[in-house]
């Protein structure tokens, strides 16, 4: 939580960051040039941090782990890998729950110091090992923990004050607008405001927010809480006061109104409505990117200049012979007929009539046939008996020449694997520079031809190529090689090398980071980059928007009351379809509708909702001081329909993620 000081009448614009945990705590492990053992301290150091982690009811572990820049970026990556195992290895062997411990690995493209001496070499080959503790009550308290929008700001409650979040949301407080509890006017200089801003459905589910009504589903256009404390003392507006407030909206929604929080006779929140106006202010001109043209056509130049070509592989790959194989059988001589192996054959009739004389005469005729025959098997015999010969003698002549020319085969094969390497290295350093180049082209035939008002577009235009190459290379390992590095591949897969070949195979995780981070290294990139989002975000500070989110329009509105406000209009949908959702007790469960704007709390085990829709159920749990998630998607085709979820544990950080994938 930030907290920042207002001044009068001024706009105030800040980002946002996690709410803090029960307990959070950094050990930091460093190791020895070019190893990934543990020495004696860092054995001290783990050891401290696992009897810290063991104070705590429920923990997490996030190990990140960097080196220095000596070696390639290649085999740093791998070094950092081998160091944050070993790391994980020890403290998984002391008792820690391997589930509980999340990896990263970034090889030297974070140093926290100069690589330049030796003291910031040591400085920079280290893992850091994050432990942050947890004690929840309920499920609804693990969902607060994920949630990142409550934001703190200091003023002045004697002068008018406007401030704006992150998200747009712009409130402006009338001077001497509050009083204590008992109505005693309040003149101090540092009243903290509290808000939470809820403008998404990831956001309600993760405050606990629920878009109902007692006149039925609201679809809703934004939530926000403002509160006011002075020395721990929640503060009130004073009697007819107001305060005005402006929700930013890409799409507007006619209706709306101002509604304010309450609860039911079963302590679950619901909305009221109030009786104050919401207008909508529409056609908000926002501040155009502007970047410098000449340093942008600098980087197209220079990157294309970076982009290389490759180089014919070395003749030797393409001479590698296998040591030789010889398959022939040696051929079988054909047997020679007998005369007394032959006999008559006739009937028995013939056979008992038939004259000495003439079964000898028949004997002959069938005796010289088979001879024939015999002959010419006898001259094929020969002829592939002498090709059989041949062929062994070549063969013995080659395994000679094999044998003795061993020793330079072994080089061979050696330089074809260093080579490999040297061309997918190259492979890959032409794709990452390729994937800058066109990042720039993009973002230049963008400006000629679009305005573009938001102000991450050019570091989200470079992410994008990013994990376009992260993705390829991560899910989709068969991406076409160049044509050298294909035949050398082709041609040692046959000779069944599996080493070389798994170097030009490799495409994984280890690689696609290195270049993941290629634009983060160029410091004229960056620069370009961080210029032009500071001017803009300047020119919207100055108009008071937002920072971060592209809006069409504002919803306006005055409140006369502090606590959840919430701009809605109550669903046309009917509620003609029953919906049953078998959870797990301690549960908290939520009916996202996917083309409404509207989430519900699902207090079960059966509740009514629009028939023929689409909605994700999405639940979070608590058993044994430890979170669970499930989610499932509905389409309510019947009249009654069911779902069972099945919980699954999960870091924090997991269900953030399905929080925000499938919601």
């Amino acid at each position: 939580m930030k907290r920042i000081t207002a001044t009068c009448v001024g706009v105030l614009v800040f980002c946002a960051f996690a709410q803090a945990t029960l307990s959070q705590k950094q050990f930091v492990i460093h190791f020895p040039s070019d190893s990934s053992s543990l020495d004696t301290a860092a054995l001290v150091e783990l050891d401290q941090a696992i009897a810290y982690a063991k104070t705590t009811s429920y923990f997490e572990v996030l190990l990140d782990a960097h080196t220095d820049n000596d070696g390639t970026n290649q085999y740093n990556i791998e070094l950092s890998k081998n160091r944050a195992v070993s790391v994980r290895n020890y403290i998984v062997s002391k008792g820690i729950d391997e589930t509980l411990v999340r990896v990263n690995w970034f090889g030297e493209v974070k140093p926290v110091k100069s690589n330049a001496t030796n003291q910031g070499k040591q400085e920079n080959r280290r893992v850091t090992v994050n432990i942050n503790g947890y004690t929840w009550d309920s499920a609804g308290d693990i969902l607060q923990d994920i949630s990142n929008d409550r934001q703190e700001f200091v003023v002045d409650a004697n002068k008018p004050t406007t401030i704006v979040t992150d998200g747009g949301v712009k409130i402006e407080i009338p001077a001497n607008a509050f009083v204590t509890a008992s109505g005693t006017p309040v003149k101090a200089k540092d009243v903290t405001i509290t808000l939470d801003e809820a403008l998404s459905k990831q956001s309600w589910v993760a405050e606990g927010l629920s878009t109902v009504s007692p006149d039925g589903i609201l679809e809703s256009g934004g939530m926000f809480r403002i509160e006011a404390m002075l020395n721990d003392e929640q503060l009130v507006l004073k009697e007819g006061m107001q305060i005005d407030v402006q929700v930013p909206f890409l799409k507007p929604a006619d209706n709306m109104g101002l509604y304010y929080a309450s609860t039911d006779t079963s302590g679950n929140m619901i909305w009221q409505q109030s009786q104050q106006a919401v207008q909508q202010k529409t056609n908000v001109e926002l501040p155009v990117l502007k970047v410098d043209s000449a340093k942008l056509e600098t980087l197209i130049k220079k990157y294309s200049v970076m982009r290389r070509e490759y180089t014919d592989a070395d003749a030797a790959f393409y001479s590698l012979k296998t040591a030789p194989q010889f398959k022939l059988s040696e051929p079988r001589k054909p047997k020679e007929p007998q005369r007394n192996d032959i006999h008559v054959p006739a009937s028995m009739m013939k056979t008992v009539f038939m004259s000495k004389k003439r079964e000898n005469e028949l004997i002959e005729e069938v005796y010289q046939k088979k001879m024939i025959t015999y002959g010419k098997s006898l001259d094929l015999y020969n002829k592939r008996l002498a090709y059989y010969n041949k062929q062994k003698n070549e063969y013995n002549t080659a395994l000679e020449e094999f044998k003795r020319d061993k020793p330079e085969y072994d080089m061979l094969i050696a330089k074809a694997i260093s080579t490999i390497d040297t061309l997918q290295d190259a492979y890959n350093q032409n794709l990452a520079y390729e994937r800058v180049h066109r990042s720039l082209c993009s973002l230049k035939k963008k400006l000629s031809k679009e305005k573009i008002t938001d102000p991450a577009y050019m570091s989200g235009l470079m992410q994008t190529y990013a994990d376009n190459w992260y993705y390829s290379t991560t899910y989709r390992p068969n991406t076409p090689y160049p044509e050298q590095v294909a035949a050398i591949r082709n041609k040692l897969a046959e000779l069944g090398y599996p080493k070389p070949v798994k170097a030009v195979d490799y495409y994984n995780y280890e690689v696609s980071a290195q270049f993941r981070g290629q634009w983060n290294q160029d410091q004229q990139l960056m620069s370009l980059i961080n210029e032009s989002q500071k001017q803009l975000m300047a020119e919207r500070v100055a108009k008071g928007l937002g920072t971060s989110n592209e809006l069409s329009g504002y919803y306006l509105t005055s409140l006369n009351y502090m606590g959840w406000c919430n701009l809605d209009q109550v669903s046309k949908q009917p509620l003609t379809a029953s919906l049953t959702v078998k959870s797990e007790p301690n549960s908290q469960v939520y009916i996202v509708f996917e083309d409404m704007n509207s989430v519900v709390s699902f207090y079960g085990p059966q509740m009514t909702v629009p028939e023929n829709t689409s909605m994700t159920v999405f639940s979070v749990m608590l058993r044994d001081n430890k979170p669970y998630y499930a989610f499932a998607k509905v389409n309510t085709k019947t009249k009654v329909n069911t779902v069972e979820l099945k919980y699954q544990p999960g870091l924090l950080q997991d269900i953030k993620m399905a929080l925000k994938e499938v919601v």
